[in-house]
């Protein structure tokens, strides 16, 4: 039925909240968890902004952007090797993945590429004007992919 799970996450409590729904599912169907966290680079992006207005020398500036993206890449990986770790240690079989990009966008490309069946992933429950303005990642992953998609709403 759901072999393969993808799990979205952004290092906050919030996406961590989809962790026990999945590997309970994981465990009782036998299926494997993707873990994938999209970089968005907006520290990256404002660094390169600096350059464009002529802030930062370009050198400079390419050599502070590869020093960020570098750290930024070694947090993701830290953090879901301490996951997977921990979902590998209760005997599941768990890929990680680190996509580049507008976030909503690279969780449906990676469902699509890797034959994921279900998305779990949880909602920061943002309303009103707030999501208006910042958008929900949920949402736009639902409208956007023909994928069964279960959200968690965290307590």
């Amino acid at each position: 039925m759901y072999k393969e799970i993808l799990v979205p996450l952004d290092g906050s409590e919030v996406s961590a909240s989809s962790l026990p729904t999945a590997r309970q599912m994981a465990e009782t169907l036998g299926s494997r968890i993707h873990l994938l966290q999209v970089s968005s680079q907006t520290e990256e992006f404002s660094v390169m902004r600096g350059a464009e207005f002529g802030t930062l020398g370009s050198d400079y500036s390419q050599q502070v952007l590869d020093e960020v993206l570098t750290a930024q890449r070694d947090r993701i990986q830290r953090y879901l090797n301490e996951v997977g770790d921990d979902l590998a240690s209760a005997g599941l079989d768990v890929v990680k993945a680190i996509e580049d990009g507008q976030a909503a966008d690279k969780i449906v490309d990676y469902a699509e590429a890797a034959g994921v069946d279900l998305i779990i992933m949880s909602t920061h429950g943002r309303g009103g004007v707030r999501r208006f303005l910042v958008g929900s990642v949920t949402d736009k992953v639902i409208r956007s992919t023909n994928l069964p998609v279960l959200v968690i709403h965290p307590e």
